[in-house]
């Protein structure tokens, strides 16, 4: 870099709009059920908590374990709950443990997400934490004792 010049910095490549705030652009690789996921749930959850382009692939997460939920659900239609093995033991189905593994993700994530009322609330209270100087002086103001009205 020639000196004296100051780097050019690109602006991210997401989707921000007044409405629903920041939405990280889709990351590469994703499968056709995972980005029609992404088109589904990016822009509710800006529209809940500031997003950043490091959400990407948290979001992604988020997303392809859907996806993968739904598949085992939909297979889960067509297949025994209890399987038999060779020597006639019964097991549950392995399905079931990819669509509890798969919730597990998806609960991790909608908390970090604020896709269920309790984390909208912990969002909510975390935000007046961060503008603690202001709600400091407003709290001060409501404490501050009233004067006495003149009898």
């Amino acid at each position: 870099m020639a000196r004296g010049r100051k780097p050019t910095l690109k602006p991210p490549a997401g989707v921000a709009d007044s409405k629903s705030g920041y939405q990280p652009p889709e990351p590469p690789g994703m499968g056709k059920r995972a980005r029609a996921k992404w088109a589904a749930m990016v822009p509710l959850i800006a529209q809940q908590v500031p997003l950043k382009e490091v959400d990407a692939d948290a979001l992604r997460q988020y997303c392809e374990a859907a996806v993968m939920r739904e598949k085992a659900v939909e297979e889960m239609e067509e297949a025994p709950l209890l399987m038999a093995g060779p020597n006639g033991a019964e097991y549950g189905n392995p399905l079931l443990k990819i669509i509890k593994e798969q919730e597990v993700v998806m609960m991790k994530l909608a908390e970090r997400f604020g896709l269920d009322p309790s984390s909208r609330r912990r969002l909510q209270i975390e935000a007046a934490k961060a503008d603690s100087g202001f709600t400091e002086f407003l709290k001060r103001g409501r404490d501050r004792a009233k004067p006495q009205a003149a009898s």
